[in-house]
């Protein structure tokens, strides 16, 4: 009797068949032409786990069937294309300039990674379909920490502090709160709090930690009453969004005259980026579908109504990762590992950075307040 089976997809391009006893039923390996249909095929398969089999030939039975739905999209890499753009898979114009031109930068685990002939936006082309849908169930929006350091309580703090000149109406907005760290300490700074948030498991934690007041809305479609909030905040978000240029657009809509945007993101231009090269692990096409630079951001802020920007750069990261599945690689660079913390102090001082800081002004304010937010 064969207690159990199980049919995985593991990386680069191949699924992999095991069972509790190896001379019966394998392992199998299926090889793919293409990492694309081993991701469109994981999205119909998921995860096979069947418990209790009466007989090894059930086992095989089943087997064999998943493995002739592996076999067909091995044939030619042109099938698995096919399913690419027919299934899964859309084309879009830039989001930052609307233009239809783009040239190939690299494509990492079947995502093109691609930047506009126009403007220079960086953005995955084409993308899952179910991208929206994708960021509800899974995403990213619980990532971090389980707790904080006190040097974390600290920053936050600290970044609450800089917001103090702008608190008229005394309301935040943050767009993607995650696990709530943020809101938490800024109602113990007497803010009148609120997150927009979709991710399932975020919406979970918000409510542990007692933060009520949640709107369940895509940021690029969130209706907020205009001009009522001194501050929208929205950290490690955009990149996300299925169009950064519609939720700006509502940011400005939710924030007062001379109120305050407050975000990051991930830097693709970036010496951590250029270095790494596509495995950098902050480039997964699943997820990360926008990628700005210092220059693409300010565009987006100033053509939307920001004024006053004002981009800065910090960290180092020298990780390197695949995600389908997840595996760690080891640095490109090992040598440069003693020059880690060297690089991490100073970098802060340009734009190189691997992550972007910025924040903005709702045009109605001809300058910052006293005490500018930086």
């Amino acid at each position: 009797m064969v207690h159990w089976c199980r049919v995985q997809l593991q990386r680069p391009r191949w699924c992999y068949v095991r069972g509790d006893k190896d001379g019966i039923l394998g392992p199998f390996k299926v090889e793919f032409k293409d990492a694309v249909a081993a991701i469109a095929l994981r999205k119909k398969l998921e995860y096979f786990d069947m418990i209790g089999a009466e007989n090894v030939e059930t086992v095989r039975g089943i087997l064999t069937l998943l493995l002739e739905k592996f076999s067909y999209l091995t044939h030619s890499a042109h099938a698995a294309r096919q399913l690419q753009s027919e299934e899964q898979f859309i084309h879009v114009d830039c989001d930052l300039c609307g233009g239809q031109s783009h040239d190939l930068l690299f494509e990492k685990e079947g995502f093109p990674h691609v930047r506009c002939r126009d403007c220079g936006m960086v953005f995955v082309n084409p993308r899952l379909a179910g991208h929206g849908e994708q960021q509800r169930s899974e995403g990213t929006g619980t990532m971090g920490e389980e707790r904080l350091t006190p040097g974390q309580i600290r920053r936050l703090r600290r970044e609450l502090t800089s917001m103090e000149p702008f608190r008229k109406h005394n309301r935040m907005l943050e767009i993607g709160a995650g696990r709530g760290w943020f809101l938490e300490q800024a109602s113990k700074h007497g803010w009148q709090t609120c997150a927009l948030e979709i991710n399932e498991s975020a919406l979970a934690h918000l409510r542990s930690r007692g933060i009520d007041r949640i709107v369940v809305e895509p940021a690029e479609s969130f209706q907020a009453e205009p001009g009522v909030m001194d501050v929208v905040r929205m950290w490690d978000v955009i990149e996300h969004l299925e169009s950064p240029r519609k939720a700006v657009k509502r940011i400005r809509q939710a924030l007062r005259p001379g109120g305050l945007v407050r975000l990051s993101t991930t830097n693709f231009a970036s010496l951590s980026r250029w270095i790494n090269g596509p495995e950098w692990v902050y480039l997964n096409g699943a997820d990360h579908i926008f990628l700005f630079e210092p220059r693409t951001i300010t565009r987006l802020l100033s053509e939307h109504g920001f004024s006053n920007i004002h981009v800065s750069t910090r960290s180092f990261n020298m990780r390197r990762k695949l995600y389908h599945p997840p595996m760690d690689l080891s640095p490109k660079f090992p040598l440069m590992r003693p020059f880690r913390k060297l690089i991490d102090e100073t970098i802060r001082f340009t734009l190189y950075g691997h992550q972007m800081i910025v924040t903005a002004i709702k045009a109605g304010a001809s300058s910052l307040p006293h005490g500018q937010v930086h």
